[in-house]
């Protein structure tokens, strides 16, 4: 009988103990997969895009010298601080491939209180006939054929934590899929964009607006494996256990009104389980407003969907 209350006693300790069976756990570990990229805008450092600032004010507005890149395979590198945004870090390599074509490598470090990100690598070819790379010379495949949306590679690396603080990594690849230059498409601001509107239905159509001075359209993905899940501790939330694929759309317009240029952008993303059905959705937006060269704000607003073995669960950043 003593042995038998002591493994009683044993058992309450054990399957009572908050550190083991702490349900808040799972939440918070599940909520900020669902709300990543909510909370990456949120940092105000958004999510970069760091082709070169070869453009009139930005920080290599003179061109970058390639003179030296006399040969085939030859190649210098260079570093930017604060680029694209405030304590980041980006560095490049710009290597010549022959027939006036140089490749863009750079890479994105993010700063050490990033919550979820690490690095972005954005790779791209150049055209160029020149000895200095300037913002004239156009985004090109590798053969030298003129494409601003191709690049070779365009990731980032989110790192999210398990249950127990562990890291877990993921990719996610993008694939610019249309812009205002050359393919005409204008949006309209999505900074009154209902979110919660939008992530109940299936179907969204942006508005358009023709004096947009820049539009761009994005499709990414992004997967978490089984042990990834498990980790997360989203395998309890929806009862089953499961990799999860995501993907996503993010639009972005920039219009520019009385010397105020307003930047906003809508992200929509899908996850769905192993068997191809929809477990969540998220909605994100942001904007923001560039006058004088002097950026506001940014404002940031979120909420997600997953579907557990309970029903609906809502999430909002």
């Amino acid at each position: 009988m003593k042995k038998l209350l002591g493994l009683v006693t044993i058992m309450v300790v054990l399957f009572g103990s908050c550190s083991l069976w702490d349900t808040s756990l799972y939440t918070d570990a599940v909520k900020d997969m669902v709300l990543m990229t909510g909370i990456a805008e949120n940092e105000e450092n958004t999510l970069s895009r760091a082709t070169l600032p070869l453009w009139t004010g930005g920080a290599l507005s003179t061109g970058i010298d390639v003179s030296s890149l006399t040969s085939t395979g030859s190649s210098l590198t260079g570093s930017l601080s604060d680029y694209p945004e405030k304590y980041q870090t980006t560095n490049y390599t710009v290597t010549n491939k022959g027939n006036s074509v140089y490749f863009i490598q750079t890479t994105t470090i993010y700063p050490g209180q990033s919550r979820n990100r690490e690095v972005t690598y954005e790779d791209y070819y150049l055209n160029s006939t020149n000895t200095v790379l300037t913002n004239d010379d156009p985004v090109c495949v590798a053969n030298g054929t003129t494409d601003p949306k191709f690049r070779e590679r365009f990731e980032t690396t989110f790192v999210l934590k398990g249950l127990h603080g562990d890291k877990i990594s993921s990719l996610r690849k993008e694939t610019i899929t249309s812009l205002k230059d050359p393919d005409g498409v204008s949006y309209g601001s999505f900074k009154a964009v209902d979110i919660n509107a939008v992530l109940s239905t299936d179907a969204f159509t942006p508005t358009t607006d023709s004096s947009a001075q820049f539009s761009s359209k994005v499709t990414y993905t992004q997967t978490f494996t089984q042990d990834d899940t498990g980790r997360m501790g989203l395998d309890v939330e929806l009862g089953k256990t499961s990799a999860i694929s995501v993907s996503g759309t993010r639009y972005y317009t920039e219009i520019v009104s009385s010397g105020t240029t307003e930047c906003s952008a809508l992200y929509i993303e899908e996850f769905k389980d192993e068997s191809g059905a929809t477990v969540g959705r998220t909605v994100t937006k942001y904007w923001y407003t560039i006058t004088n060269n002097v950026r506001s704000n940014k404002t940031v607003d979120a909420v997600g969907m997953l579907i557990t073995k309970k029903g609906p669960v809502t999430y909002d950043l």
